[in-house]
């Protein structure tokens, strides 16, 4: 594994940001505002990725455009070169796992990553399963996803 950078800086703006979502979540009108900022301080190359992305899908399970807007942001997160791709890895195959429509969304948004790194066979793995999902929406935005450039 590369080694990290000073991330302190970094570290102390997700956490920021993190209570600033916590206090609007004490607020029901103002969750699509939370969910942004939870995306907003993501770190796909950090260990806790799986773990922070099943809360926010658990934020918006009973929300089905929300999860998909949210699915959106996720897959914007995970353009640029990952440090740790495992890390995504590990998280788009636990949220694969799960037969939720959020979960799944977010496996999907996260073959970003797989995408990037020129479809390694462990990433391809997990798109095809989801191309297999209990949730149709989920398959349908898998079999959305091309792995072939051409």
């Amino acid at each position: 594994m590369p080694a990290r950078r000073n991330d302190a800086p970094a570290e102390t703006f997700r956490a920021t940001v993190r209570e600033v979502a916590a206090l609007l979540l004490t607020e029901p009108a103002l969750l699509p505002e939370a969910i942004a900022q939870l995306v907003t301080a993501l770190d796909l190359d950090a260990p806790d990725t799986g773990e922070r992305l099943a809360e926010l899908a658990a934020l918006v399970a009973d929300r089905p455009a929300l999860a998909v807007t949210t699915a959106e942001a996720v897959r914007r997160r995970g353009y640029g070169q990952p440090e740790a791709p495992e890390h995504a890895l590990a998280a788009a195959r636990r949220l694969a796992a799960e037969d939720g429509l959020a979960p799944g969304l977010f496996a999907v948004a996260l073959t970003t990553v797989g995408a990037q790194l020129g479809w390694p066979a462990a990433w391809r793995e997990v798109l095809h399963g989801l191309r297999r999902h209990p949730r149709p929406d989920v398959r349908d935005a898998a079999l959305a996803v091309f792995t072939d450039p051409a």
